[in-house]
């Protein structure tokens, strides 16, 4: 088996020699900087399967591409984990906006701080981890794996610590949904795209009530299959 210092510049050679978009960002990695952490771990017998895989992923993610991630293929022992919840910024403060296996506050909820950094302290020192050029585009799941607690602001006013957990990802169905808003107004909600012909079943048997509405919102702002 090749060592994780050969197995990374393969894939730094791969990246720089046949990722579509690398001629536009050539200047945006640091390979340098993580051949010498694999370096380092390897001669302290420190680096697993899963620790390469996180530095790898923390190393793609220069090139703000949500398309590329590494996958450690033939190894049991890199586990994929998730904080159990999914959030949107919206000026300074992140709001929950799905919770999954974390059920200790619900969606809605405001995250004011994340380590004891405001929303904005932890922007300026991590851009490139957001990957989005917009709140909107924004992805906080890699910060927020990489962090201890997260500060979130009740009702009342009141700052309430939360020590972040680990979970296993649990199996999510994604189903479209049509919400009434009000009497001429329909929104569509498309999670996915990856089963071609259920959303164009979904779309067929909602085309009497689509034809009637005057305005229709099509919501495809949680929708991971696609850049749309």
């Amino acid at each position: 088996m090749n060592s994780y210092s050969e197995i990374f510049n393969e894939i730094v050679d791969i990246v720089h020699s046949d990722y579509a978009g690398y001629e536009e960002k050539q200047d945006w990695d640091e390979p340098e900087y993580y051949r010498e952490e694999i370096k380092k771990l390897e001669g302290q017998q420190e680096l697993t399967p899963q620790k390469f895989t996180e530095i790898v992923d923390d190393y793609l993610i220069s090139f703000q591409d949500r398309h590329m991630y590494f996958n450690f293929e033939g190894s049991d022992n890199v586990k994929t984990i998730t904080r159990g919840f999914r959030t949107r910024r919206y000026k300074d403060v992140l709001y929950v906006i799905e919770t999954f296996e974390e059920n200790r506050f619900p969606k809605g909820s405001k995250i004011v701080a994340i380590d004891d950094r405001t929303i904005n302290q932890v922007i300026a020192s991590n851009p490139s981890s957001l990957r989005g050029a917009s709140a909107e585009r924004e992805d906080w799941s890699h910060i927020i794996n990489k962090s201890s607690f997260v500060t979130i602001e009740n009702e009342n006013g009141e700052h309430i610590k939360f020590g972040l957990k680990d979970y296993e990802p649990v199996s999510k169905k994604k189903e479209h949904t049509l919400e009434v808003i009000n009497e001429g107004t329909l929104v569509i909600t498309l999670p996915s795209f990856a089963d071609v012909d259920s959303t164009l079943d979904f779309v067929k048997n909602q085309d009497a009530k689509i034809k009637k509405c005057t305005n229709l919102i099509i919501c495809v702002v949680q929708n991971r299959s696609t850049e749309f």
